[in-house]
């Protein structure tokens, strides 16, 4: 919470692993967010700096995920990495903003 106050952001929802009483890479919290939503995975995009822990364990739940490999390690086949937050409006998860 403080990360989010410190910058500025207004989530219409927050979803932590307590809430789950689960932790990545497992899929409880995912899960729980899924029915909170009301979203099929296909809708999501969850972004992580762990190819472990955020990439891994979403993905098989089928929620599209992007690694941020800030370190520029190997990417495994299958998965879309950017090193920066920026690089994400070029990945196939990007959207168009109507102005």
């Amino acid at each position: 919470m403080a990360a989010i106050h410190y910058h500025n952001l207004m989530p219409v929802m927050v979803f932590t692993s307590e809430d789950a009483k689960s932790y990545k890479p497992r899929s409880e919290l995912f899960e729980k967010t899924l029915r909170e939503i009301n979203l099929n995975p296909q809708e999501i995009v969850h972004i992580g700096a762990s190819l472990n822990s955020d990439i891994k364990g979403v993905s098989n739940l089928g929620i599209n995920t992007i690694w941020i490999n800030r370190n520029n390690k190997e990417i495994p086949d299958g998965v879309i990495a950017v090193t920066n937050c920026t690089e994400i409006f070029n990945t196939p998860f990007s959207i168009s903003v109507k102005m």
